[in-house]
């Protein structure tokens, strides 16, 4: 009796499935890298957001800017590791996407037992499959849990970008329960897609001072540096602030100081040449095992 020959996976170099998941890969990143200055920080992040959404199937999710800071509690479960932005992302309608900027305890993405064991895992790009904290009787009170109901949320899967080996960029993409699970196809999608984020991540990096050996921007200072990207002049900027044109003005010096440019042409500049570290990263593929 002949042998059947076994079904390719999505992993299978040279196989068709890998072949277009490579190309829809390279699609997303070249929108992602050819995407301009937004807004706001959070309109930005919702863009990008969005763009890969849309290839994954998943209308909302979240946002994270982690770091790790050098001086941490002994026995720290989070080695450091502390929420520095997050942004909640979700469909206000068919034909727009929003992002509010959250004030969520570090408890409520962190500090977390699924969520944990990244930490250990942190200076690499990979992808985990997130189980349902519901499923778990410890975790059915938590806020993530309340979160997973408030949504009606089915499944996620997570994206973590290592911007550097102290800050990592988390995109997460949920679907509904009216939605089916994401399968293989998501997973190795977004795989492919994660490493090339990076010209559009670095961006991001840059408008909040994040980049490495940058100075961190202040709230205000971060909307100055959206207005500076988008060609806004003084009077502009001190009128969108609703503050006076002195106080824009002592703003942008200090945005062009903790940025380490010479003025608005540097800053340009600095934004086009955004690109991954010169010594890549490692790259993972970490998939959390359902419960």
């Amino acid at each position: 009796m002949m042998a059947t020959a076994a079904k390719p996976t999505f992993t299978d170099a040279g196989s068709s499935a890998e072949v277009d998941l490579s190309r829809e890969a390279v699609a997303v990143c070249v929108d992602l890298a050819a995407m301009g200055p937004q807004e706001t920080t959070a309109a930005y992040v919702a863009s990008g957001h969005a763009r890969i959404g849309r290839a994954l199937g998943a209308a909302r999710g979240f946002a994270v800017l982690a770091v790790k800071h050098p001086r941490s509690p002994e026995n720290d479960p989070l080695l450091g590791w502390r929420i520095d932005l997050c942004y909640d992302v979700g469909p206000k309608s068919p034909a727009q996407i929003v992002a509010v900027e959250k004030d969520v305890r570090e408890e409520t993405y962190l500090n977390d037992p699924l969520i944990r064991i990244t930490c250990e895992e942190a200076g690499c790009h990979r992808v985990e499959h997130v189980a349902d904290p519901r499923r778990l009787a410890a975790h059915r009170t938590t806020i993530a849990a309340k979160y997973w109901t408030m949504f009606a949320l089915r499944d996620r899967l997570k994206a973590i970008h290592a911007l550097s080996p102290t800050t990592e960029l988390h995109l997460s993409f949920d679907r509904a329960s009216q939605d089916c699970p994401f399968g293989d196809r998501e997973a190795r999608l977004l795989d492919l897609v994660n490493p090339g984020l990076a010209p559009w991540a670095q961006r991001f990096a840059l408008m909040v001072g994040r980049l490495e050996g940058l100075a961190v921007l202040s709230p205000r200072e971060r909307e100055v540096t959206n207005g500076l990207l988008g060609h806004a002049n003084v009077k502009n900027i001190a009128a969108d602030l609703s503050i006076s044109e002195a106080r824009a003005r002592e703003l942008i010096r200090s945005v062009y100081k903790k940025l380490r440019v010479s003025g608005r042409l540097e800053l340009a500049n600095k934004w086009a040449s955004a690109v991954a570290p010169s010594a890549p990263l490692g790259h993972t593929t970490a998939v959390a095992r359902r419960s």
